[in-house]
């Protein structure tokens, strides 16, 4: 039987100036991710370009350096929710321009959460340490969720749940600008 191509997490079509997210944010994902804004640049500063997004998340200093670098591009990016959008992919969703979102898409956010490891000993300072990380995390979370949105107390709600939301819900929230249809092959 033949095997299945296995997609590259990070993808850009320069053609179409499309660049896509697929998979777990890690650690080199910010790399990939700003060769791909640096090569678009180079081929049009002034021309748009379109972010696909299906992503569960993963490391959040990844996902922050990524929505920094959609923001000081010099061109317009719109980012796009494909199916799945959660966690730091939710935060790099909002860098675009315009945020869009396919019908079907799930956006889903959370308070930040941190596996300790092994069986380490941990005493009173690194769980305050921890705690304290965890909440400065969550407040640039709800400040870049809520940064073009009016819905803040509604926000700050669903967040603290661990909520999964439709694109429709996540338009009315202001998460997203407009739902689109995905493009045609």
């Amino acid at each position: 039987m033949a095997k299945k191509p296995k997609l590259k997490h990070v993808f850009c079509d320069s053609e179409k100036r499309q660049i896509y997210l697929r998979g777990e944010i890690r650690p080199a994902t910010s790399c990939l991710i700003k060769q791909a804004l640096t090569y678009l640049a180079k081929r049009g500063a002034t021309e748009d370009a379109q972010f696909y997004i299906s992503s569960e998340g993963g490391n959040f200093c990844e996902s922050l350096k990524i929505y920094h670098m959609i923001v000081s591009v010099p061109f317009k990016i719109t980012t796009v929710a494909v199916d799945y959008v959660a966690s730091g992919a939710l935060l790099i969703l909002q860098a675009g321009h315009k945020r869009a979102a396919f019908a079907g898409a799930t956006i889903a956010f959370h308070q930040t959460v941190e596996t300790f490891i092994g069986d380490l000993d941990h005493n009173a300072n690194d769980y305050l340490r921890a705690f304290l990380e965890l909440q400065r995390i969550d407040a640039i979370q709800l400040l870049i969720l809520t940064r073009k949105s009016e819905k803040i107390k509604e926000i700050f709600n669903l967040f603290n749940t661990e909520a999964e939301i439709s694109a429709k819900e996540a338009l009315k929230f202001g998460l997203i600008d407009k739902i689109i249809k995905p493009p045609k092959n």
